[in-house]
């Protein structure tokens, strides 16, 4: 986590970009252990 004890006008910025860095994450795979199940060929329950 970011520390931001005296400096709240970087806050709106950091939640932007993490914002932005997980839905381009989610868009272009999937998790970790889903990828590597799927490499190894483990059949998965679909939620």
């Amino acid at each position: 986590m970011v520390e931001i004890s005296n400096n709240l006008k970087f806050l709106p910025l950091i939640m932007l970009v993490l914002l932005m860095s997980k839905a381009v994450g989610d868009a272009f795979n999937e998790g970790l252990y889903e990828e590597q199940a799927q490499l190894k060929g483990i059949p998965l329950l679909e939620s």
